[in-house]
């Protein structure tokens, strides 16, 4: 009121209220007390009297500063005293400056980009007034001025300058400020009128909807130029935007993609657009009615421009045009006068031209067309990315009901998480793939993968694969190639790259190839990696597309092309890519051969006198050891008498080696026994013994590891196709048996790569835990595992178990070839991080424990070797162990089921203490347990443990009940919370709770203000965000004014209960009996309540919900208890909603009909 009061007296309006809640509270002061002397003037407050004066003040400065004024405790005379109370306030609000630091903020000043002069000295001022540099100021800013200034031409004037001072250097800074931006204006209006290069009337700078090729561009970056249409076959424009109503019969084409090459590897080449040569300013003569003059040639520019200076000279007519207006670079409109047709002579041709006339003397144009037509540009071919075209689509085949799953998102290391993020971006301006925001039938897990020092984002989509119905398009047998090829002396082989990102996918295939990643969910728009579907449909549709060339054949990704002599070949070759580059393929330079007299081709060396076998398939062979005892040549023979049924004269070629069996016979090697040993290996590499690999025949791969190797053999119909052995490395020779066995699949795999990509594949092992643990789920498997599972996605073997004496073939490659004479394939070391949150010496602790415990140490001497086929082959100890024998493996020390640590007996006390960490209930402790812990007889132990504690039995609850309110079912974390205060032995605390994740936490509280207990929320809301509901009580706390003006400030609802009805807040009644029962059983034992709280957090309520923080982060926290990575990644519960409107509706139909009625 009184500052209306002062208003309608004066007519002047006073300030505003002083703002006391502020970072610069002495800023504040400083401009409301100059706009307050202003005001006083204005209204001639000083003639006025004191009281009057002083009561002015206090009723404009504003509530805020009443509590700072009653502070000062002024007696009856000081009261009416102006003078006074603004020197108390100026007392309070006076700054206490650190001069020393404020130095430093001036001295570090310098110009910004673009701040004037005028701004920059403002600045500069403004700081060392702060400085206190007294007589030195005017020198201290000429100097900062001199140093500070972004100019190095002004800085340069400034220090020739004699006697330099402040007025000097500001004058010269402000006149060369000022001289720099009109010589700026000035050589920018000159360049206009000089340069002047003209485009259509309806082309700018600024990026337009072209209507040749569908995209939003700029200028001149149309992907269409040049191109041909598919509809109309006429160039310019690509199909979907063809206005022609005639369609070209044709077969379907794939879609391109537009991408940068800089974005891509230095060892490819890419088919597309073809470009310009060098951007200089070209020009030539032309002669035209006895007047000559001189044009630039300007492939941007779409028409031909003369100004009417030159046309006058020429005496031609001009005549009407429909462009009113030209555009130039720098965005000028220019007005055409009309438009006038010359017959002109560039060089020696002869040409009538047709000229767009304008007023203003710019220089004359000729424009692409005109110079493309008059032969004035030549188009120089590159090799870069091709347009796009939608011609072509998948829709995936699926099988009858399928059945998808839902997969958890997989952690990002921290060290590639912004790379990883750079490359989904990229291939999201790539639109491969696109930001997914609706429900998907599935989501696969992201799968990285880096080669050649970039990373390659794929999924793993192994549960999709299970429900895809395969096309098997048939292929082209090595038998037609020979056919083919007779005449034939030269060949070329060309590799597609990144083939599959041409093939647009249907809505209904994308949704059903959704990736999760750590920033949300991706769906695929083009044909990823990893689906078993893909290399088939990719070659079909190259095969398709390259059909009409006779002599050329497909094979997944690589193109054969033969040719009786060099010029066909090199025409074939040129037409090739020629159809490639229309239809957007890329090629692998590196990888391409162009012209060759023998090449590599499905596994055979292709030349003029026909087909060989590759000698890289029977080097195992080769190098077949000597055996050195009579179980070596038993080995040998077993392999031989396999194959006997292909092998001519067996019982001849085999007789002296059979005859050192003999039981009589001592094992003496002699000559006569090398010489039948180097027959059959000769026997073993050629026909009929080695089989032609056929393209529409099945393949299998029989596989097997030895302690120190592993061996292939591929086959097709039980006959050899190709053999293959390694060594492993020394860290491999300490995997567990599953692990080599595994290691030897992907082995096979990578070694028959061009046999067996694309196809179905069966794969033999004599390991049946293989077996099983491939068809289930690949996040059950040990990291190790898991890694090589991931790389054997794009094969998709399916695992049948052989006993050891059925697949001779690779139980012979992996014991009795000297692979140190090969030049293998050598599979990297597959690097797993399991991680223990304990600390490294508990870590040692347990690793000891592990060693010294000998029924531990037989349990790891049988993963190593390898569990055998039945439980009663195993000692009775392990007997349990058989049945989830394909979870055990065995890394740096422990031993893991799954990622559940294996815990040595002694250490088993000090697990239960940690298990019960916090007093949690016999229930709470066995889902806790099974989370990450395993030993026989964790039940027993858990049970006895928690039934015997004494704190928890001290602090058994009642079975009271009371009736429940089943209120709104929450759909996201930390949208309904619920508060409430709680005493116990004299402390006051407030509790919240999520109502979604039952997450909980309380703080004790220094009183009971709703400044208090505000502060805490906000605590709360700015950790975990602002929930949409808080639900409380009707406490004096939470419907003070100062909470509501909280709740308007922070914008969320605010529902209410009794104060005296629990029920109605439940939520937080229930939060609070959870809270109190820990404080009382943790001051009982001494122990730390925060630890309680986390294991508490950390602890499943349900196998469907998992526990708090598992639904509030969707990742179990690391606390005390050991446990692997793996168990620390996120991982999102899904059905949470559904499951508490279940639970919720069950718990109150049960309390209910049990409840004491009070």
């Amino acid at each position: 009121m009184a500052t209306n009061n002062n208003e309608a007296v004066s007519g002047i309006k006073p300030p505003g209220y002083l703002h006391i809640e502020s970072d610069n509270k002495s800023a504040n002061w400083k401009k409301w007390r100059q706009q307050f002397e202003w005001y006083a003037t204005a209204i001639q407050l000083g003639k006025k009297p004191a009281d009057i004066q002083a009561a002015t003040f206090m009723s404009i400065i504003g509530p805020d500063a009443i509590d700072i004024y009653n502070s000062f405790n002024l007696n009856t005379i000081d009261e009416q005293k102006l003078s006074i109370i603004i020197g108390k306030f100026e007392e309070y609000f006076a700054p206490k400056n650190n001069i020393s630091f404020e130095r430093y903020v001036f001295f570090k000043i310098e110009q910004h980009e673009d701040e004037s002069f005028n701004e920059f000295i403002t600045r500069i001022k403004t700081q060392a007034n702060k400085c206190e540099f007294g007589t030195l100021l005017e020198e201290m800013l000429k100097d900062k001025i001199v140093f500070g200034i972004k100019s190095t031409q002004i800085r340069e004037k400034l220090l020739t300058e004699e006697k330099l001072d402040l007025t000097k250097a500001t004058a010269i800074c402000k006149s060369s400020e000022q001289a720099s931006k009109q010589l700026n204006e000035f050589e920018n209006n000159n360049k206009s009128e000089k340069i002047l290069t003209i485009k259509s009337k309806n082309f700018r700078n600024e990026k337009f909807d072209c209507k040749r090729c569908g995209s939003n561009h700029k200028a001149r970056e149309c992907q269409a130029y040049n191109k041909l249409c598919t509809k109309c076959n006429k160039a310019g424009h690509f199909a979907k935007m063809c206005r022609s109503k005639i369609q070209l019969k044709q077969k379907n084409k794939i879609n391109t993609l537009e991408e940068n090459s800089t974005s891509e590897n230095s060892d490819e080449s890419f088919i597309g657009q073809l470009s310009v040569g060098n951007s200089k300013d070209w020009t030539e003569s032309v002669e035209t009615a006895n007047t000559k003059f001189t044009a630039k040639l300007d492939t941007g520019a779409e028409c031909n421009v003369l100004p009417n200076f030159i046309v006058q000279k020429t005496h031609a007519c001009i005549q009407p045009s429909r462009t009113k207006n030209l555009i130039s670079y720098s965005n000028n409109r220019i007005s055409v006068l009309g438009e006038v047709k010359l017959q002109c002579k560039i060089k020696k041709k002869t040409a009538k031209i047709l000229f767009k006339v304008v007023a203003e003397r710019v220089t004359p144009v000729l424009g692409l067309n005109t110079c493309e037509k008059l032969g004035l540009i030549a188009r120089v071919e590159t090799l870069k990315e091709s347009s796009s075209n939608d011609d072509f689509e998948y829709d995936i085949d699926l099988i009858e009901n399928p059945k998808f799953e839902i997969k958890p998102t997989r952690k990002v290391p921290h060290a590639i998480r912004n790379e990883v993020k750079q490359e989904l971006d990229r291939m999201v301006k790539l639109d491969v793939i696109t930001p997914e925001t609706e429900p998907t039938p599935a989501v696969s897990p992201m799968v990285v993968v880096r080669q050649k020092g970039k990373l390659r984002i794929c999924i793993d989509p192994s549960d999709v694969n299970k429900n895809i119905l395969r096309r098997h398009f048939p292929l082209a047998t090595i038998e037609e190639i020979a056919a083919d090829i007779k005449g034939s002396e030269y060949f070329s082989l060309l590799d597609c790259t990144k083939g599959f990102w041409q093939i647009k996918l249907s809505k209904r295939t994308q949704k059903i190839l959704t990736f999760s990643t750590p920033w949300g969910r991706y769906s695929f728009k083009r044909l990823p990696f990893g689906l078993s579907s893909a290399p088939e449909i990719f070659q079909e549709i190259l095969t398709n597309l390259l059909s009409k060339f006779k002599n050329v054949k497909v094979s997944i990704d690589d193109i054969f092309i033969h040719a009786k002599k060099k010029e066909e070949l090199q025409k074939t070759v040129k037409e090739v890519i020629e159809t490639l580059k229309i239809s957007g393929f890329k090629l692998n330079q590196s990888k391409c051969i162009f012209e060759a007299k023998r090449i590599k081709f499905l596994g055979h060396i292709v030349s003029a006198k026909g087909l060989e076998a590759d000698p890289e398939k029977v080097k195992a062979i080769e190098f077949m050891k000597t055996p050195q005892n009579k179980k070596e040549l038993q080995r040998i023979l077993g392999m031989i008498t396999y194959l006997n049924k292909y092998i001519p004269n067996m019982s001849e070629l085999t007789n002296p080696l059979r005859d050192l069996l003999h039981k009589d016979t001592s094992f003496n090697w002699e000559f006569y026994h090398d010489e039948a040993l180097n027959k059959i290996k000769k026997v073993l590499q050629n026909p009929p013994v080695l089989k032609l690999y056929d393209v529409n025949k099945p393949v299998t791969l029989s596989v097997d590891a030895s302690s120190k190797n592993l061996g292939a053999a591929l086959l097709q119909e039980g006959q050899p196709v190709a053999y293959g052995a390694r060594t492993l490395t020394k860290s491999e020779q300490n995997y567990p048996q599953i692990e080599k066995e595994a290691l030897a699949i992907l082995f096979g795999c990578k070694k028959f790569h061009e046999y067996v990509y694309g196809k179905e594949l069966l794969v033999e092992s004599d390991h049946k835990p293989l077996e099983t643990i491939f068809r289930k789920n690949i996040q059950s498997a040990p990291a190790r595992l898991q890694r090589i599972m991931l790389n054997l996605t794009p094969y998709s073997p399916k695992i049948t178990f052989k006993k050891g004496t059925e697949i001779p073939l690779a139980d012979f490659l992996s014991r009795d070839c000297d692979t140190s004479k090969l030049n293998d394939y050598q599979e990297e070391d597959l690097k797993i991080s399991i991680i223990l949150p304990t600390t490294f010496d508990y870590t040692e602790e347990l690793i000891k424990a592990t060693k010294e415990d000998p029924h531990l140490q037989l349990l790891l001497k049988t993963i190593m070797k390898g569990f055998p086929e039945k439980a009663d082959q195993l000692p009775t100890e392990l007997h349990h162990y058989f049945n989830f024998k394909e979870e055990l493996t065995y890394f740096k020390g422990l031993i893991f089921k799954g990622y559940k640590i294996v815990v040595p007996k002694t250490q088993i006390p000090q697990m239960l203490k940690y298990i019960h960490q916090g007093h949690l209930g016999i229930q709470s402790c066995l889902k806790r347990a099974h989370q990450l812990l395993y030993w026989r007889g964790q039940y027993e132990d858990i049970v006895k443990l928690v039934r015997s504690c004494s704190a928890c039995e001290k602090t058994q609850k009642d079975n009271t009940n009371y009736t429940v309110a089943v209120k709104r079912i929450p759909s996201l974390p930390w949208q309904i919370v619920a508060s409430d205060l709680f005493e116990l032995k004299g402390k006051q605390y407030i509790v919240i709770c999520d109502s979604y994740s039952g997450y909980l936490d309380f703080q004790s509280l220094k009183s009971s203000s709703s400044t208090e207990v505000i502060n805490h929320l906000k605590q709360w809301f700015s950790t975990h965000g602002i929930p949409e509901v808080l639900e409380s009580d009707n406490g004096p706390q939470y419907m003070s004014r100062e909470f509501k003006n909280f709740q308007k400030e922070w914008r969320f609802t605010h529902s209410t209960s009794s104060p005296h009805h629990p029920q109605g807040n439940g939520l937080a009644e229930r939060a609070i009996q959870t809270a109190k029962n820990l404080l009382r059983k943790c001051s009982i034992d001494k122990s730390d309540i925060q630890l309680a709280l986390l294991n508490w957090r950390n602890t499943p309520r349900t196998n469907n919900l998992g526990s708090p923080n598992q639904r509030l982060y969707s990742r179990i926290t690391r606390s005390l208890i050991p446990t692997s990575e793996n168990n620390l990644k996120p991982k999102i519960v899904q059905g949470v909603t559904s499951e508490l409107k279940y639970l919720r509706n069950k718990q109150a139909n049960h309390s209910n009909k049990q409840r004491n009625q009070l």
